[in-house]
C-alpha cells in the first residue's frame, strides 16, 4: 500500500479501486514543485500497482522518466486544465 511521507498540506490524496491517486493540481497553482511527492509514490509501486497523478498538464518529462525506470504510464485529458498520468509497475 502506497502512503505518502511528508504529504504537503495542498496535495490531495485518495485509493479507488486499489489504484493511489495523488493530485498536484493546487500545489502546481500556488507555485509549488510536486516531483520529490510524486517519487516517493513511484518509489512505493511494486508489481501490480498502479497511480495516477492528476496535474494541470501532461507530464511529458515525467512520463519519459517513468519509462527510462521501468514503469508502464499513459496520459489522459480529463479536461483542459487536467490530465491524469496513469504510472503502474509491470
Amino acid at each position: 500500500m502506497i502512503e505518502l511521507r511528508d504529504a504537503h498540506p495542498l496535495l490531495r490524496t485518495w485509493s479507488e479501486d486499489g489504484v493511489f491517486h495523488l493530485d498536484v493540481r493546487p500545489l502546481l497553482e500556488h507555485g509549488g514543485e510536486p516531483y520529490v511527492y510524486i517519487m516517493d509514490c513511484v518509489n512505493q509501486l511494486d508489481i501490480g500497482d498502479a497511480i495516477v497523478v492528476h496535474a494541470l498538464f501532461e507530464p511529458r518529462p515525467l512520463m519519459a522518466q517513468m519509462a527510462r525506470m521501468g514503469f508502464d504510464t499513459r496520459s489522459e485529458r480529463i479536461d483542459e486544465e487536467h490530465w491524469a498520468l496513469h504510472i503502474s509497475a509491470a
